[in-house]
């Protein structure tokens, strides 16, 4: 049997208070009120209009659907009892369309038993009105609820913005890790790693596998060794608390040894060394105790063995491979810098049987 309307106590609306112009700019908030009692329906739209809200008006379940297809209120008013549907049903189906869920819904009941509260409650609603209604109670609590959500909008808002940025930065911190060479270490004045490059990484891994995790172990801020492994402070930007440590692992001294790998015999990795050293022909012949044709002549062999057409060339190669064996070690690029005896610059040549 359906349930009885009860009885309007025939009270007057309240007319609207007197209200400030609305602010320039900001956007009016939409109320939708559904309510198949069309005087009350009427009295209430205007007061709410009166009071600067744009609102729409829906007699039937199937009225308010069309009306959320065609705006999205900011606020719902919704009468429990209607002749399609009850207003229970109309509120579970709005919390069921993601797009509408997050609607505020205020119920209008002329009933009075707690377990209707309850139950509007429980069908999604953040609020209910008891009928009659008085105006000034229905606008302090729309009023309410229209902050409470605007409130929420704004935190959903600034979450998403701090977990943009967060993946920003996360992003931004593995590229650098990834893309830097060298081994490298930002730490605060308490030994806190604060940036690790994944050379650096590596290093701290292999050499101090028991070091607890983004703490470098006392002692180390001022640089140092530990076993193989050097560690060197570097000055930070001027006014940053913070700590740049270079990190390398100890080597032998460069020598002609690191070229053997090219395939030239033993006196011509020599020479190669000391070109790759930024040595001229008299000045490796010196150093050797060869004359400096001799030198000339194993550098005509030299570059067709290495494929290049020059000494500055061959210089190039043999250093390549010195830098990669001995980065952190002085004058690796020396003979990039030094000038180029134009006179030793041969063209490649067969090699004679």
């Amino acid at each position: 049997m359906p349930r009885r309307r009860p009885p309007s106590s025939g009270r007057k609306s309240t007319p609207a208070p007197t209200l400030p112009l609305p602010t320039p700019g900001k956007a009016v908030e939409r109320i939708l009120l559904i309510d198949d009692d069309a005087d009350s329906l009427f009295a209430l739209a205007e007061y709410l209009r009166q009071c600067g809200f744009a609102v729409d008006c829906a007699e039937t379940a199937e009225s308010a659907s069309a009306h959320l297809r065609s705006h999205h209120p900011d606020l719902i008013l919704l009468d429990v009892l209607m002749p399609d549907t009850d207003g229970f049903q109309i509120c579970l189906m709005l919390k069921a369309n993601p797009e509408d869920r997050d609607i505020p819904v205020l119920f209008v009941t002329g009933l009075h038993e707690t377990k209707e509260k309850v139950k509007a409650f429980a069908a999604g609603a953040v609020d209910y009105l008891t009928k009659p209604v008085d105006p000034e109670e229905t606008l302090a609590r729309i009023r309410h609820h229209l902050g409470m959500r605007a409130a929420q909008v704004e935190l959903i808002r600034d979450r998403d913005e701090l977990l943009r940025e967060m993946l920003r930065r996360s992003k931004t911190k593995d590229a650098l890790q990834t893309s830097l060479d060298r081994a490298l270490i930002v730490a605060s004045s308490t030994g806190a790693i604060q940036f690790c490059s994944a050379p650096a990484a590596s290093l701290l891994r292999t050499h101090i596998p028991d070091m607890a995790p983004n703490q470098l172990p006392p002692g180390l801020l001022a640089g140092g060794a530990v076993g193989d492994l050097r560690i060197e402070r570097v000055p930070a930007p001027e006014g940053k608390d913070c700590v740049l440590l270079a990190l390398h692992v100890a080597r032998p001294p460069a020598s002609f040894r690191d070229l053997l790998s090219l395939g030239l015999t033993p006196r011509e990795t020599e020479i190669l060394y000391w070109i790759a050293q930024g040595k001229t022909s008299p000045e490796a012949g010196l150093i050797l105790g060869i004359s400096t044709n001799t030198v000339k002549k194993h550098v005509q062999n030299i570059l067709p063995k290495l494929g290049v057409e020059t000494r500055f060339a061959a210089a190039l190669a043999a250093s390549d491979i010195l830098n990669r064996l001995h980065a952190h070690e002085p004058g690796m690029l020396a003979a990039l810098t030094s000038p180029v005896d134009q006179a030793e610059t041969f063209p490649a040549q067969p090699r004679s049987t």
